[in-house]
């Protein structure tokens, strides 16, 4: 989905139309809450056999006691319940994340390139270096700037297209930032 709205940037020879986008961005967290029920689910579970344990455990070559069992079973309850507390951490720090990625006239708004999300304002004079990395069948945008570096992954957009007409039009605005003059690229 793009929304447009146009601006205009002069320059001493011509006026040169640039229009501002917005582009659907949305990250898909469904696998945390598959996660988070499957952790409840081998927690409780882990927590009703150490509390109705009566028997010895063999696990392969290994076999514990009754009590050992018991501890094992404890144990295993604590670490599902701190799985459940990353899991819940990593849903808040989600919520953070991008949206959307705006195009502007002279700056972009963008996903931040690091673990607890956000956005990054760059302005196209300050972005120093654009590259892609595809890995397997992921692709991934990478823009470095001094304010900061954003990571623009290919599949979180609503289609391929928009991803490609994004890296088309971000790369036009760098190259006419450039090709003003005002770009200050290393």
């Amino acid at each position: 989905m793009i929304v447009q709205n146009t601006q205009f940037v002069r320059s001493t020879q011509n006026v040169i139309e640039i229009d501002k986008k917005i582009y659907a961005y949305e990250k898909n967290n469904g696998s945390l809450t598959g996660m988070i029920l499957a952790s409840l689910v081998f927690g409780f579970g882990f927590t009703y056999l150490a509390i109705t344990n009566r028997a010895e455990l063999k696990i392969l070559f290994f076999t514990l006691g009754s009590r050992s069992a018991n501890v094992f079973y404890w144990c295993m309850t604590l670490l599902f319940i701190f799985a459940i507390g990353l899991i819940v951490s990593q849903k808040i720090w989600a919520s953070k994340e991008a949206t959307h990625v705006e195009l502007f006239a002279s700056f972009a708004d963008l996903p931040k390139a690091s673990l607890f999300g956000g956005q990054i304002f760059i302005p196209y004079t300050a972005i120093t270096r654009i590259s892609r990395e595809i890995v397997n069948v992921h692709e991934t945008l990478t823009i470095t700037s001094p304010l900061g570096n954003a990571c623009v992954v290919a599949s979180n957009f609503m289609s391929l297209e928009d991803y490609a007409n994004f890296v088309l039009e971000i790369t036009a605005r760098v190259q006419l930032a450039r090709d003003l003059g005002t770009a200050n690229f290393e």
